[in-house]
């Protein structure tokens, strides 16, 4: 469940699109990799991603697919 802070990552994060863009943004695994990082780090009790969070954020994506 996200709270108020990963809701609003997810917004700010930037979406899928069909058609290339000169803007730099995400792919949708990486901004689905970052939100679990941050739900680890909230699951921590840590208010900020931190280095440690995006490797366990990144194995729980690889055993996802």
């Amino acid at each position: 469940m996200r709270d108020g802070k990963g809701k609003r990552i997810a917004e700010i994060l930037p979406g899928e699109s069909a058609t290339p863009s000169a803007e730099r943004s995400l792919t949708p695994a990486a901004k689905r990799v970052l939100l679990q990082a941050y739900e680890r780090s909230q699951a921590a009790g840590v208010s900020c991603i931190g280095p440690e969070h995006i490797p366990g954020a990144l194995l729980d994506a690889q055993v996802a697919e």
